[in-house]
């Protein structure tokens, strides 16, 4: 995987914005470059990689390692635009602003051909894909990632929050009725977003309530599942959020994330 080197820049950038001076400089275009440049390489490899498997060149097989890098790079990718937003009320930044927002947007093209084409696959072949643990592997990537950029970053758990924010985390979604595999990146993106809520220490636990309330506000935000199967997915996302599964960013530095 090529994630570290984009969780390394990220911690850089975020860095940066969050000292910049009110003038824009050459370090915040060479750093908000650099970026994108890391980004950008990811997503012509993934475009070529889905490419590969839907005209048979690849073995479908290969789609699982596909989805896990996809889903896990948008994860930091949003968490990372989440803390360089919460600057830009603060000082200007527009270099970083503009790549965060262009990032996302397509993070968001990428993952929806991926889900694309895993829709494609026949019912038996899609057993090969194991979406489940396809689900706790990047729970698993996604912690260790975000502790790792908050940290780099020398930046303490306060993630800036409001409702335009938290409905960031939310847009553009894949529909959750398509299949349960949309659900699966549904689920991540609930996951990012109770992780982005302030007032959390790395390694402190939250009592019962708390966790309930935000889990509570995170999926309301998310949008109400408007079938039976949806709905048991989510109360199923909802108790692992309330058990502490993925909630906690107290995963080590270094630690196997594999």
């Amino acid at each position: 995987m090529h994630l570290r080197s984009i969780a390394e820049t990220a911690a850089v950038l975020t860095w940066s914005a969050s000292n910049q001076a009110d003038e824009l400089s050459s370090d915040q275009s060479l750093a908000a470059a650099e970026y994108w440049k890391e980004t950008n390489f990811l997503f012509q490899r993934w475009s070529r990689a889905i490419r590969e498997i839907h005209i048979g060149e690849s073995s479908p097989e290969q789609l699982t390692t596909l989805l896990e890098e996809i889903l896990t790079a948008e994860l930091l990718t949003r968490s990372t635009a989440a803390r360089i937003f919460s600057f830009k009320r603060q000082r200007q930044i527009e270099d970083f602003t503009q790549v965060a927002e262009k990032s996302i947007e397509e993070h968001v093209k990428i993952r929806n051909r991926a889900f694309d084409l895993h829709g494609s696959i026949s019912a038996e072949t899609s057993k090969l894909l194991k979406s489940e643990r396809l689900f706790r592997k990047v729970q698993r990537w996604s912690d260790y990632l975000v502790s790792y950029y908050l940290v780099a970053s020398e930046m303490p758990l306060k993630a800036a929050f409001d409702s335009d924010l938290c409905l960031d985390f939310c847009d553009d979604r894949s529909n959750p009725e398509s299949s349960e595999n949309a659900m699966v990146a549904r689920q991540l993106e609930l996951v990012a977003l109770v992780r982005s809520f302030p007032n959390r220490e790395i390694g402190h636990r939250v009592d019962a309530e708390a966790h309930r309330s935000r889990c509570d506000q995170a999926i309301f935000l998310s949008g109400q599942p408007s079938t039976e199967n949806s709905g048991l997915l989510f109360s199923r996302t909802r108790r692992r959020i309330l058990a502490g599964e993925g909630f906690l960013l107290n995963a080590p530095l270094g630690s196997q994330t594999d």
